[in-house]
């Protein structure tokens, strides 16, 4: 039995399910729903697509600031630093969510990205200055200020003095 064509009235039930699989912005969902009428020629959908992003809005389906304090909460957890965040934030379309950065703690996040990579153990097994070099670089490649990173060794060398 073939299946019926898809119609405007269709939209919101199909935005629903979308979002209940794939949490996604305002925008990539407005995208999806303007790639949803072209595939099935549907003329004049704008009004439809508006209101079925209305709908999934009233619903809680559809937040960007709930989404990017999940992106945040999940990136922290990984020990992602500020400008890994954002970048992830960018390519989510969600580019004016930086209020969900605001709480943000960047150095437990550089000591949480060290911890996951064990780069506390790599820089005090260091034999030498180009072995500790790759082990600062790893931390200036996932996006953690130069300064932090210095802060960072120098507190390692501190513990390691002590203890």
């Amino acid at each position: 039995m073939p299946r019926r064509p898809l119609q405007l009235s269709d939209l919101p039930l199909r935005l629903e399910y979308y979002l209940l699989r794939y949490p996604t912005s305002c925008a990539r969902a407005r995208q999806y729903l303007r790639r949803l009428c072209k595939q099935h020629d549907l003329p004049d959908a704008a009004a439809a697509i508006e209101d079925a992003l209305a709908r999934a809005e009233t619903l809680g389906l559809l937040d960007d600031t709930a989404l990017a304090r999940g992106i945040v909460g999940s990136g922290e957890g990984r020990g992602d630093s500020r400008l890994r965040l954002k970048a992830r934030l960018l390519a989510r379309n969600l580019p004016s969510a930086g209020e969900a950065l605001d709480s943000h703690d960047e150095w437990a996040a550089l000591q949480r990205f060290a911890q996951r990579r064990r780069l506390e153990a790599s820089l005090l097994a260091a034999p030498d200055a180009a072995s500790s070099q790759k082990v600062l670089a790893k931390l200036l490649r996932a996006g953690f200020p130069p300064d932090l990173v210095k802060r960072w060794r120098a507190s390692v060398s501190r513990a390691s003095e002590s203890g």
